[in-house]
């Protein structure tokens, strides 16, 4: 079979992450701050509904390091420590959350309650993001940018940290476990309500990425 056209996605664009939204849509951060939706089943890249989330658009922008999803967004970590919530197809930011970071290696946020977010950074600390309020019905103060800015959260460390970036945390569905990978060739499993890591398992070379099947 001849593979999909490549659409019209500028070749000077730099990909930096991606990941999987419903409906078949890839979405593909940049290392110039540009996240790009593509539409697996077209084989058509929706150019016309990028967001640039530069400030400058002249200027690059802070690299977009890792990305997750929601049934109703898309949650854009970049490398000024921000992550911000985008709504699937209208593409206009409605959250934003604002962390002392500014080495956010990884992201994923808890599939069944959605008010959990797990943060790698590259300094190997993984961070628990607890979201007091239910985010479908935060009350929308909006800014000049007409989004949400999210005060009301709760941060902690787990208590064991990988030596070097996190490069990939993924959490089990309906459980409170979850599993990081690092640079430094390690996998673990973490208990988050205990706050403990539990089981570690050791490879040779770094680890880039990590991902959950059911």
């Amino acid at each position: 079979a001849e593979p999909p056209p490549q659409g019209d996605v500028p070749m000077s664009y730099a990909f930096s992450t991606h990941t999987w939204a419903p409906n078949d849509i890839v979405y593909a951060g940049c290392i110039e701050g540009e996240l790009l939706a593509y539409d697996v089943r077209s084989g058509e890249s929706l150019v016309e509904t990028s967001i640039a989330l530069r400030e400058d658009p002249l200027e690059p922008g802070p690299a977009i390091t890792a990305l997750a999803v929601t049934k109703t967004h898309v949650l854009v970590a970049d490398a000024s420590g921000h992550v911000k919530w985008y709504v699937h197809g209208e593409y206009h930011m409605t959250f934003v959350l604002r962390l002392p970071e500014t080495g956010l290696a990884s992201l994923v946020i808890e599939p069944t309650t959605f008010k959990r977010l797990v943060l790698g950074t590259k300094e190997g600390v993984v961070r628990v993001v607890d979201l007091l309020k239910d985010i479908a019905s935060v009350h929308m103060n909006a800014d000049d940018d007409n989004s949400t800015a999210l005060d009301n959260v709760e941060l902690s460390d787990l208590g064991d940290f990988h030596a070097g970036p996190v490069t990939g945390v993924a959490c089990f569905p309906r459980s409170s476990r979850m599993i990081t990978a690092g640079h430094d060739g390690t996998l673990r499993l973490w208990d988050t309500t205990a706050r403990r890591c539990h089981a570690k398992l050791h490879f040779p070379s770094p680890l880039k990425t990590l991902a959950l099947t059911r």
